[in-house]
């Protein structure tokens, strides 16, 4: 098997199981429930403070695209993951 053959099935994996834990409601619970504040002021000086354009890849449930947006930031957000 190649690299690129190896990373693929790691990245096919990662995102099965995504899958599996989004079929638990309280995977999803879990993530809502973690702030977007609190889980970036480590590196929230770093962020632009005028409004912005945002990439968020591996977006979730759009937590905090919805956060980045509530800071008058245009948020395009992609998610993998249906269940998600």
């Amino acid at each position: 098997m190649s690299n690129r053959s190896e990373r693929i099935g790691m990245i096919n994996e990662i995102l099965k199981g995504y899958e599996d834990a989004a079929s638990d409601g309280d995977f999803i619970q879990r993530l809502d429930g973690i702030s977007s504040v609190d889980l970036f002021a480590p590196v929230i000086e770093h962020f632009p403070q005028q409004p912005s354009h945002v990439l968020d890849i591996g977006a979730g449930t759009g937590r905090d695209a919805a956060w980045l947006a509530s800071l008058s930031h245009i948020v395009v957000a992609v998610e993998h993951v249906d269940a998600l």
